[in-house]
């Protein structure tokens, strides 16, 4: 492991980290940098040097020009935030059910640790006349790399502890075993692309751990399997159709070695009622491969008097609907249960 400094960068970049940031620092490599622009209200001024990041704001002083101060220096902290939330990026080549679970986490991510900011009033001469002076803020690239390299140690040594973890579980308990360290994978991609973002770039020869295992959880979903099996003989005329509306939601049916086998039991309703008014009922018992529960679903559906094609089509994919959403928030469920939850 590396750290090479690009042509241009002053040495004072380089500052005295702690012994496991430097360890982690040790495979960074400084880049061009590529900051982005307007990261905060269009009031706020991104930019950047090669020791330091910037926001600037034009503050109307007014009648109280330190409660006008602290407003803009609040504007300014929240701006240098906003500049390190990346919003979710979906990967295609990953299953929709898996990127449904990743969104999902990605929002609710602790906010980035950053230093401290240093304000500086600039140019009041010139302004304050016209009640206006400009402030700007700065966080040293260094300290803010300090800060994530700190924090990229510590999930590493996180998710170090299952480095023998090996694939003779089924899919589904490897799942139950992976899912719960997401929101740590998931904040380590981030930390990294915000290093890149201040112009430094990982040089290891070691593939991190919470990589690995990003990629695993990725294979396991690329790979879950659902089998359906009717409840009632009844049921059987809709599998087809079903089958159908669940794979277009994302989901993978397959009798060949099934992670849950979907028990289902689909019929009308309402024939003998007074009004004659039909309705589509589905059952539905997501089970793992001990026959126990893991998740369930139910809704029904008034179709009207008559039962027909485009109807029962529209029913279906309401149903397989309901379905992905299901197993979706069970799956999230898993992720957040806290006896699952790594130790932080």
């Amino acid at each position: 492991m590396r750290m090479k400094r690009a042509k241009g960068v002053s040495s004072s970049v380089f500052l005295t980290l702690s012994a496991a940031a430097a360890m982690f620092l040790s495979g960074l490599a400084w880049t061009s940098p590529s900051y982005a622009e307007d990261v905060a209200e269009t009031s706020v001024q991104a930019s950047q040097d090669e020791n330091f990041l910037y926001e600037s704001i034009e503050v109307n002083v007014g009648s109280d020009k330190q409660a006008a101060l602290e407003t803009a220096q609040q504007q300014i902290r929240e701006a240098f935030k906003k500049a390190f939330i990346r919003p979710y990026e979906p990967d295609r080549s990953q299953p929709v059910l898996e990127r449904a679970i990743r969104q999902e986490v990605v929002s609710q991510l602790p906010e980035v640790t950053l230093p401290d900011v240093a304000f500086e009033q600039t140019q009041a001469a010139v302004n304050e006349m016209e009640g206006k002076v400009f402030l700007q803020g700065r966080i040293s690239k260094a300290a803010a790399a300090q800060e994530m390299a700190l924090r990229m140690a510590e999930i590493e040594a996180k998710l170090s502890q299952l480095r023998h973890m090996g694939d003779k579980n089924s899919r589904l308990k490897q799942l139950k075993l992976l899912l719960p360290n997401l929101p740590l994978i998931e904040e380590y991609a981030r930390l990294a692309a915000n290093l890149t973002t201040i112009g430094i770039t990982l040089e290891t020869d070691k593939t991190p751990m919470a990589v690995l295992l990003d990629r695993k959880i990725t294979i396991l979903f690329n790979e879950f399997l659902l089998m359906l099996d009717d409840s009632i003989p009844e049921a059987v005329v809709y599998e087809a159709e079903f089958a159908d509306a669940l794979e277009q939601q994302g989901l993978l049916i397959s009798a060949k070695q099934p992670d849950l086998i979907l028990k289902y039991n689909i019929e009308t309703t309402g024939e003998y009622s007074e009004d004659k008014q039909l309705g589509l009922a589905a059952e539905v018992d997501l089970q793992d491969k001990n026959q126990e529960s893991f998740v369930t679903y139910s809704a029904d559906m008034e179709v009207g008097k008559t039962l027909t094609p485009e109807i029962q089509y529209n029913a279906l994919q309401l149903f397989a609907k309901g379905v992905f959403e299901a197993l979706k928030s069970r799956l999230l469920q898993t992720v957040y249960e806290k006896d699952n939850q790594p130790s932080d």
